[in-house]
């Protein structure tokens, strides 16, 4: 990806270390900021998002004695951006994040997980418990055995996302339209058909961020920033990307033995309503769950004193 102005003026700041991993093969982006007994490092979303979504993390916790770590992961914007596919097998992935740890020296620390970083985090607590102090899985997947559970917690949300495209004015006079494609019936207007499904699915993208990915009226630069800085194009020409997605979290789950945080949004779309059933797989440590009431996806913006309130209490 072409670099710009941020990229230069963020790998020059105060606390950047690039770490090499692999035997010297790539380099890591990391950054230090505050200090305090409390080392928290944190896993970004994505795959392939930035750390630049958790710029907020150190003036909603400078008061409390934590250290920050911010982190790129391989391929993502500031780290490097290798096109070998092996990189994604999935012990090489949380190899990775324990190489990062060396390099940062962190022992008796807390991982902050968030999305798919909070999908890493629980492989990586699983097999790396030595120095692991804490773990936060934030906004992060619901991981259960109850398929049939799953399924309805989806099909409920699918639901409500699909009543609120079909009520807005541009679809009124498509009801009925809609109604047989919704029931699977044969389309004979192709030409209509390819437009109304454009229409949709744009109207559908923008009520998701709307009302599930980011609730406030104004979207903070860093989230924005992040959105741009995303490298699409690796996880539209490497499917291994997302071959993470089949790794058996559960049977992981169960051999956690940190103190584990669970925390969502009420609003979010990783199916929270699932979270206690979620936590009866840490068999042998203590979860907590908390849901930000006015949270979406990105609830450490869009409810950042509930949000920020539960990471230090934990």
């Amino acid at each position: 990806m072409t670099k710009d102005s941020f990229y230069y003026k963020k790998i020059n700041e105060k606390g950047v270390k690039f770490i090499k991993i692999f035997n010297g093969q790539h380099k890591i982006f990391t950054q230090k900021i505050g200090k305090g007994k409390i080392k928290l490092l944190l896993l970004h979303g994505g795959p392939l998002n930035t750390h630049e979504y958790f710029e907020n993390f150190p003036d909603n916790l400078k008061n409390d004695g934590i250290e920050i770590y911010y982190y790129d992961q391989l391929g993502s914007y500031y780290s490097d951006q290798p096109s070998d596919s092996s990189i994604w097998d999935v012990d090489m992935l949380i190899e990775q994040i324990e190489e990062v740890r060396k390099g940062l020296k962190l022992k008796h620390f807390y991982i902050l997980g968030h999305s798919w970083g909070g999908m890493l985090a629980q492989l990586y607590a699983a097999k790396h418990k030595k120095h692991l102090k804490g773990l936060i899985l934030s906004n992060t997947f619901a991981q259960i055995r109850d398929t049939a559970k799953l399924s309805t917690s989806k099909r409920t949300l699918d639901s409500n996302i699909s009543a609120q495209v079909r009520a807005l004015p541009e679809f009124s006079k498509y009801r009925i339209f809609l109604d047989s494609l919704s029931q699977k019936q044969k389309v004979k207007d192709t030409l209509l058909l390819k437009t109304l499904t454009a229409l949709y699915r744009s109207k559908e993208d923008s009520i998701v961020r709307r009302n599930y990915n980011f609730r406030g009226d104004i979207r903070p630069e860093p989230l924005i920033r992040n959105g741009q800085h995303i490298n699409r194009k690796m996880r539209e020409q490497v499917p291994q990307v997302y071959k993470i997605m089949n790794a058996d979290y559960l049977s992981a789950i169960e051999k956690i033995e940190c103190p584990v945080l669970i925390i969502g949004g009420f609003y979010d779309r990783m199916y929270q309503d699932l979270y206690p059933e979620m936590k009866k797989h840490f068999i042998k440590t203590k979860a907590r769950i908390y849901l930000c009431p006015n949270g979406s996806h990105f609830s450490m913006w869009d409810d950042s004193e509930n949000y920020f309130r539960e990471i230090v209490r934990f």
